[in-house]
């Protein structure tokens, strides 16, 4: 089997990742680094983000970090802005930044935190979506999105009512998304 390594495959493709300076936005990057891609990185922790960046610069991938709060819609119309202006568009949007909040059952989840769980791994694919989707249909040969969500977009947890419901609604943006714009 072929990995990006080998074929390159995304050589020429401009691609956003966020959540990037850990877990499996920062194996994203890694991944699509090694593909070729040129790498607009998106975290809340801007020092993470700009070190993935200078270890992917230093393994000869093109790289830049942003630090965003991806639960203001306005820094991330400009920050979508800015990513197509620095590389030219925008290919790729993997939106993976996410937070697990309180463990505790729905009567005892504190509304600050569903507030901020709800804000981040909901509103901010659903802004993120928004920005994005225009560049992804103006990207030559076409443009592609991933949406993370988690085991508990399909199933439910006791313990995790906020990230259970926000996961749900990541799903359902996606399929509502991939309806409307696949044929473009």
């Amino acid at each position: 089997m072929t990995d990006a390594r080998e074929t390159r495959e995304f050589e020429g493709r401009i691609a956003w990742v966020s959540g990037a300076a850990s877990g499996i936005g920062l194996e994203t990057a890694r991944l699509l680094a090694r593909g070729g891609a040129r790498l607009a990185l998106v975290d809340i922790n801007g020092e993470g983000a700009e070190r993935v960046a200078a270890g992917l610069r230093e393994a000869g991938a093109q790289a830049r970090a942003w630090q965003v709060d991806l639960t203001d819609a306005a820094a991330v119309e400009r920050t979508v802005e800015a990513v197509a202006q620095a590389f030219g568009g925008l290919h790729l949007a993997v939106n993976n930044a996410g937070v697990s909040g309180a463990r505790v059952p729905l009567a005892q989840q504190p509304l600050d935190d569903w507030h901020r769980v709800v804000n981040t791994n909901m509103h901010a694919v659903f802004y993120a979506m928004k920005y994005q989707i225009p560049h992804l249909l103006q990207a030559p040969g076409g443009g592609a999105m991933v949406n993370l969500a988690s085991v508990l977009s399909q199933v439910a947890s006791a313990q995790s009512p906020a990230y259970t419901a926000a996961k749900h609604a990541v799903v359902g943006m996606t399929r509502s998304a991939a309806i409307a714009y696949a044929p473009q």
